[in-house]
C-alpha cells in the first residue's frame, strides 16, 4: 500500500514556515496597547514637568526666599549708606531681565564682591547666607593714611600705596596731588611703596621743623618734583632724587634766618632743588 504522504513532492525548508511560533494577536488589540502605553508615557511626563515647574517656581519666586535683610558689620570709616547703595542696587536688579536677584538662590556672592571692591578694598570680606533669606556680610577695613587726587578723584592709599577707596570726606590725611594724573584703580597700586616713604618721611621731618611757622595742605608730585603747598601761600620745592635729610636741613636754616623770619609772610616760594644753593623769593 502506498501512502499519500509519500506521492507529495518535499517542500524545501526554505519557504516553510514555522506556524507554532507564529503571533496570532488582534492588530487591533496591539495598537490599543501602544496607544495605552502612550498616554500614561505623556502623562507621567506632564506629572514631571507640573512637579519641576511647581519646584522652580517654589525656590525662585516664592516669597519665602526673598532676601528680607542683608546685615552688614565691621564698617568703622567708611559709610554704611555707600555700601548699602551697592548691595541695593544688585540685589534689586535682574538677571536676563527674568531672574530677580533678590532671591536667596539666585544672590550670587562673588558678583556683589566683584562690585563692592571697584571702590572699595577690604582687608577681608566675607559673605554667608542664612536660610531662607538673611545675607551677612563681614569685613573688615584697611588702614587708609593718604589722600591721593588724580583725575578729579579723590582716593584712599594705605602705607604701601594701594588704592583702598574712593575718598568720602576730609580726613585730615596727608593729601598727594598727582599732577600727572595717572589713572589707577581700586585694589592697585597708585604709587611704589619706596617713593611713597619718601614722600612721607619729607612731609613728616618738613612739617616737624616747619611748626608755628607754616602750616603744610598737600603736597603737588610731578616726576622729580615735589612742592609742599602751604596754607600761608609760601610754597616748599623739593627734588625728590636728593635725600630729605639734607633737603630739610637746609630748609631749617634758612628758616632761622633772622631776614628770613622776619619776612616769611611775603615770601612766595623756597626752592631746596640745587645741592648746597636755595632759592627763595
Amino acid at each position: 500500500m502506498i501512502h499519500a504522504s509519500s506521492l507529495m513532492p518535499k517542500i524545501s525548508p526554505k519557504y516553510q514556515r514555522d506556524y507554532k511560533n507564529m503571533d496570532y494577536q488582534n492588530p487591533r488589540l496591539i495598537r490599543d496597547k501602544e496607544n495605552r502605553k502612550k498616554r500614561i508615557k505623556n502623562f507621567l511626563i506632564a506629572i514631571i514637568l507640573i512637579v519641576v515647574g511647581g519646584l522652580i517656581y517654589f525656590f525662585l519666586y516664592s516669597p519665602l526666599f526673598w532676601i528680607e535683610r542683608v546685615e552688614v558689620s565691621g564698617l568703622e570709616k567708611v559709610k554704611s549708606e555707600n555700601i548699602n547703595r551697592f548691595i541695593d542696587d544688585y540685589r534689586f536688579g535682574r538677571d536676563y531681565y527674568v531672574f530677580n536677584r533678590n532671591n536667596f538662590w539666585l544672590f550670587n556672592k562673588n558678583k556683589l564682591k566683584t562690585i563692592i571692591f571697584e571702590h572699595y578694598y577690604f582687608e577681608e570680606f566675607t559673605i554667608k547666607k542664612k536660610l531662607p533669606n538673611i545675607i551677612l556680610i563681614t569685613l573688615k577695613e584697611k588702614e587708609s593714611a593718604i589722600n591721593w587726587l588724580a583725575n578729579n578723584l579723590c582716593y584712599h592709599l594705605d602705607l604701601t600705596g594701594l588704592a583702598i577707596e574712593y575718598c568720602e570726606e576730609n580726613n585730615g590725611y596727608l593729601t598727594i596731588n598727582d599732577l600727572q594724573n595717572q589713572e589707577i584703580k581700586i585694589g592697585e597700586s597708585a604709587i611704589e611703596n619706596k617713593e611713597l616713604q619718601y614722600i612721607v618721611g619729607l612731609y613728616s621731618q618738613t612739617k616737624k621743623i616747619t611748626e608755628r611757622k607754616l602750616d603744610l595742605i598737600q603736597i603737588e608730585k610731578t616726576e622729580n618734583v615735589l612742592d609742599l603747598i602751604t596754607k600761608q601761600g609760601i610754597l616748599l620745592r623739593f627734588n625728590s632724587t636728593l635725600a630729605v635729610s639734607e633737603q630739610v636741613a637746609r630748609l631749617d636754616t634758612l628758616l632761622n634766618q633772622e631776614e628770613i623770619k622776619n619776612n616769611l609772610e611775603q615770601m612766595k616760594y623756597i626752592d631746596l632743588r640745587f645741592g648746597e644753593k636755595v632759592y627763595y623769593k
